[in-house]
Formats: C-alpha cells, sequence, structure tokens
C-alpha cells in the first residue's frame, strides 16, 4: 500500500485505495502535503519541484518549515507562465504574505500571478466539482488553522432507494432528480497543532494527517506542548475514539530515525490498533 521514493525533492509518496498523496515532513525542517488527486497542496516548506504544476495552496500558519517556500514557488510558476496559484490562508497573515512576496517581486524584477484569499475555521471553498476544503481551528505557538478536504459523491435519494433500475430509469427520462450530492469528509491535514484540535474534528475521516512531533520519553509531554506540539503519549490510548480509519502522523522530529520511530510505536500502540496507525515517509 506504501510507496517510497528515495528523492525528497521529488516528494515521498503514501497511497491507499485510489488515493494519493506526495510530501515531506520532517519537524522544524520541512513541511507539505499534496494531494494529488485533487491538484492541492497543504503548507509548502521551503518549495520543492513537486508542488508545481498544482494552482490550490493551503497554508496552515507562518512559520517558515512550513511556509518559507511560497515565494520561489510563485516565482518559479510565474517563469513557466502558469496560471495564477490560489493561495488560502488565515487573513491574520494575507498583510505580511503580500509584503513578503512584494519584496521578492522587486528583487527578482518580475511580477509573481498568484491570488491570496483569506480563510477561516466556518468558511469553505470548492476546488472543481468534486471537492470542498473547510478550515478548522488548531492550537499552536501563532495562529493556525487545519484542513479537510470533503469530495462530493452522488446518492440515491430516500424516496427512491427501493426503485426497481428501470424505474428509475424512466423517472430519469422525465426529468426527475433522484439522487441530491452528498460530501463525505475524505481527510485532515493539521499542520502544527496540540492535541486540543481534536475537539474540532466533527466527522469521521478516511484518513488525518496529524502531525506527532516526539513519541518517546526523552522528550516528554511539556516539551512538545511548550513549542505548540503533539506527543504520542496523549493520545495512544485513545485511539478508538479519533475519528479517522487510518492516522498517518507527520513533522516526526528529525531525532528518529524511520526504524526508531516504527519500533516504538510497535511497542506502545496495541497490536489489534497498530494497523490504524502509519508513519508518512521518511528519507532516513
Amino acid at each position: 500500500m506504501e510507496k517510497v521514493s528515495l528523492l525528497p525533492s521529488m516528494g515521498l509518496k503514501w497511497s491507499d485505495k485510489d488515493h494519493n498523496f506526495v510530501g515531506y515532513s520532517i519537524a522544524g525542517i520541512t513541511t507539505s502535503l499534496v494531494y494529488e488527486n485533487g491538484g492541492m497542496v497543504f503548507d509548502i516548506g521551503q518549495g520543492v519541484p513537486f508542488h508545481m504544476g498544482k494552482q490550490h495552496y493551503f497554508l496552515t500558519h507562518g512559520h517558515s518549515d512550513h511556509a518559507g517556500g511560497l515565494a520561489y514557488v510563485l516565482s518559479q510558476r510565474s517563469l513557466w507562465n502558469q496560471p495564477p496559484a490560489q493561495i488560502y490562508c488565515l487573513p491574520h497573515y494575507i498583510e505580511n504574505f503580500r509584503k513578503i512576496l512584494n519584496i521578492w517581486e522587486e528583487i527578482e524584477e518580475y511580477k509573481f500571478k498568484y491570488d491570496l484569499h483569506p480563510l477561516s475555521p466556518g468558511d469553505s471553498v470548492s476546488i472543481g466539482k468534486e471537492y470542498v476544503v473547510q478550515p478548522f481551528q488548531t492550537v499552536h505557538r501563532v495562529p493556525s488553522q487545519g484542513y479537510t478536504v470533503f469530495k462530493s459523491k452522488k446518492k440515491l435519494k430516500t424516496e427512491f432507494a427501493k426503485k426497481h433500475p428501470e424505474e428509475l430509469k424512466a423517472l430519469r427520462a422525465k426529468g426527475v432528480a433522484v439522487e441530491e450530492n452528498q460530501q463525505e469528509a475524505l481527510f485532515a491535514f493539521t499542520g502544527d497543532t496540540q492535541i486540543e484540535f481534536l475537539e474540532n474534528i466533527k466527522q469521521p475521516l478516511k484518513y488525518l494527517f496529524m502531525e506527532t512531533t516526539f513519541i518517546d520519553e526523552l522528550k516528554p509531554i511539556a516539551a512538545a506542548r511548550e513549542w505548540g506540539h503533539i506527543h504520542l503519549d496523549e493520545w495512544v490510548h485513545r485511539i478508538s475514539d479519533i475519528p479517522a480509519e487510518k492516522i498517518i502522523l507527520i513533522h516526526l522530529s528529525a531525532r528518529y530515525s524511520t526504524r526508531q520511530a516504527l519500533d516504538i510505536l510497535d511497542q506502545k500502540i496495541p497490536s489489534h490498533l497498530r494497523e490504524k496507525i502509519e508513519l508518512f515517509p521518511r528519507p532516513f
């Protein structure tokens, strides 16, 4: 199920069924996730090639390991004559992001093509006909939010559920709307946050890309919370209560190798729940 590239500059891949993600996330270094099916980027890290060709960029907060590559990506997109990038973030960051981008445009003597949109919890944005993205509040050292992606699907209306296919065909021929659009909560991406973000996840998810920076006793819970992050020990005993079919861990500290991290997860997570937890691919 898991496919891993050895070239972080091109992104590391994680796939499940027909859902494909590319990303790279190491605490304090860089974090970014691309949902390839929908052409959406969540956080942008320092800006790398796998961001190009996408049009919608959702930023969780302004720290440079999550948003520092914004000017680079916009510069490259403009040079390649791509359509204007659509960038979404909390209103708190709009003015400063625009200042930064204006300075880089002056340095490069080149205008970037982009639209900067304020987006807050309670808002939503449609991406094509299939997807809707909604922010939810997170708890970090600076203003922050995560994002939930919903996929629209057609479902037979309740009143037609027991109709024979031929009857449904006849009704459609008469112009009767026998189906309605429903939104399925596909996945959520937290960015940096403390564990309290879970209070703002209101619907069951297929996938939760959740920051978990520390996972052992060498860094206690207090150390994680001091910097606005999550420790494994805060949620390992409540896995069954987290409304996601799979939890994919991002933002793990570079102090852990992948082998060390997997060993710790194997030790701490009950065996009957272990398959629910995955570590997003890492290069070491």
